[in-house]
């Protein structure tokens, strides 16, 4: 199973991590971060690749590459609500998720996603 995950340095993302990388079924882990994942160096676990990824508008299609024939999607990335505006909130919690599944409606990359946030309901919503 080839599951991406984003959110991998933050609280939920990396617990999510350390679950993946115990479970042996999981073949292959891409994870889709704004900057290097110490767990996933540390672990030194071939089936994990980080793929640096600045602009979770937008997703080219060498970023698009490494993440076909993905079966899951944990999204867990997300920001504490006291740190910044409502805006940048929205933003990071709404627009980056909505933006990936927008990417994802190519049949060949399409796939389940578990989302890690206090905003699911409304999202599950929007996605329907």
């Amino acid at each position: 199973m080839h599951l991406i995950l984003t959110g991998s340095t933050g609280l939920v993302g990396s617990a999510v991590l350390d679950a993946v990388l115990k479970m042996k079924d999981i073949s292959k882990i891409s994870i889709l971060s704004r900057r290097a994942v110490k767990m996933a160096e540390e672990a030194k676990d071939p089936r994990v690749t980080v793929i640096i990824h600045n602009d979770f508008t937008k997703y080219d299609a060498a970023v698009l590459k490494q993440l076909e024939g993905a079966d899951g999607c944990v999204w867990a990335l997300g920001i504490a609500q006291e740190q910044v505006s409502r805006e940048s909130v929205v933003i990071v919690h709404t627009s980056f998720l909505l933006s990936f599944y927008v990417h994802q409606l190519l049949p060949s990359y399409r796939v389940p996603y578990i989302m890690c946030s206090e905003l699911t309901d409304r999202l599950t919503d929007i996605m329907q």
